[in-house]
């Protein structure tokens, strides 16, 4: 059995590897820059919707919870109806 340190990868293996990761990286980094841009004007939105404060606490506080159930406790969870 050949040992797994000792084979080598060709360099542009490697290369094509170290380009995916960094283009996941920036994708990820827009995608958190996008969403948290959008969480911070969803009340000012709201409110020129005319939403009063309740109203933005209740949706706040109801998205919150609808997140935080959907979020599975277990990976046996993500299989489950």
């Amino acid at each position: 059995m050949q040992d797994l340190h000792l084979v080598s990868v060709p360099k542009s293996n490697r290369k094509a590897a170290l380009k995916f990761v960094v283009l996941i990286g920036v994708v990820s980094f827009f995608a958190d820059f996008t969403y948290e841009g959008a969480r911070s004007v969803t009340g000012p939105f709201m409110a020129v919707l005319g939403a009063n404060g309740t109203i933005v606490g209740i949706v706040a506080g109801l998205c919150l919870r609808t997140r935080a159930t959907t979020v599975p406790h277990s990976p046996s969870s993500l299989y489950r109806p």
